[in-house]
């Protein structure tokens, strides 16, 4: 019998799924057509034009697609993560925030409200510092059309207040001006400044953004900041998972295994990888066997339950949910891979 042919997509930056893409690692009984592709790109085409088997997804793009029409089911692989990012919040030096608790009443820039990373960001601020969501004047760089959420009729929970910036400006010239307070979850990226779509397209990089005169960052020393956040909480933080349309899995039952049996594997063979990457700071890889431990993988229920109950949990608080409780992980991950 033929192998069942499939299509996935990942992000560029998925280098531990680099087994997959060069071909060490096949999936049994599936011939996998693996390509990437930006993230900004991937995340709006996969709900948008949804013509992929097999994808990377943001936690929170899955979690309201399938609310709202999208016939997918999720992997216990989490191709993305984050490491205490709250800590990498950049503000205008004339803002007078010298310490989190001052981003009450602030305006504070972000690529788009519901995106996973922020989640986690409103809950360290929000449990560490009582700064709560509707403390904050959310600003977004993301047009509603080019937004991952919005076109699915996603709106910002009742009592949050959010602001879409004009087509013309963009988050980084923003704060440097002082019309933003802070940013927080800044994608600065060169290539920006000649894009031709609406979404990401402030082009200063984080790291050239902060040495600006007229910026600060929120903590002194971001590292140790984030060292003793991660050790408080104990998980790093997942923010991206993968998804395979439910008629695939449905027809065929043992694919989800299949797939995620192969990702595993893939994983275990990039051991050599970062485990994190922060965007303005640099962690060896000593200094990350410490902090994190030397068995992290980002594949699995059991190894990364903490942490994907945690998600769960603040999905249904921060206004992802609107069926009155939140996902289970039963309910969030195909059968076959719950044991993993």
């Amino acid at each position: 019998m033929a192998d069942l042919r499939l299509k996935f997509v990942a992000g560029r930056h998925a280098g531990r799924f680099q087994a997959i893409f060069d071909g060490r690692v096949k999936p049994e009984g599936i011939e996998l057509n693996a390509s990437v592709m930006p993230i900004d790109e991937l995340f709006w085409r996969v709900p948008n034009v949804d013509d992929v088997d097999v994808a990377e997804l943001s936690i929170t793009g899955y979690m309201w697609g399938i609310q709202h029409g999208k016939q997918w089911i999720a992997l216990p692989v989490f191709p993305g993560w984050v490491f205490s990012c709250h800590t990498e919040t950049l503000c205008n030096v004339d803002a007078g925030i010298e310490k989190p608790e001052d981003l009450k009443g602030k305006r504070v820039g972000v690529p788009e409200y519901p995106v996973t990373a922020i989640t986690w960001i409103r809950d360290a601020f929000k449990t560490r510092y009582g700064v709560r969501p509707e403390d904050i004047l959310w600003y977004e760089e993301r047009t509603a059309e080019y937004s991952h959420y919005r076109p699915q009729g996603y709106t910002p929970p009742e009592g949050v207040r959010v602001e879409i910036i004009p087509k013309e400006k963009r988050l980084c010239d923003m704060l440097i001006a002082g019309e933003l307070d802070a940013v927080t979850r800044y994608f600065g990226k060169p290539e920006n400044a000649t894009a031709t779509h609406p979404g990401d397209r402030s082009h200063i990089p984080l790291p050239k953004l902060g040495e600006h005169p007229k910026t600060r960052w929120l903590f002194a020393d971001r590292k140790a900041a984030a060292i003793q956040y991660h050790r408080e909480i104990g998980f790093l933080q997942p923010i991206h998972c993968v998804i395979i349309k439910k008629e695939i899995a449905e027809k065929h039952p043992w694919a989800p295994l299949s797939l995620y049996n192969a990702f595993a594997r893939a994983i275990a063979l990039a051991a050599g990888v970062d485990y994190v990457s922060p965007h303005s700071y640099t962690l060896s890889k000593q200094e990350q066997v410490e902090v994190i431990g030397p068995d992290f993988s980002p594949a699995g229920l059991k190894a990364n339950l903490p942490a994907i109950t945690k998600i769960l949990t603040l999905c249904d608080q921060q206004g992802y949910v609107s069926r009155g409780r939140p996902f289970t992980v039963e309910e969030f991950f195909h059968a076959s891979t719950l044991n993993t």
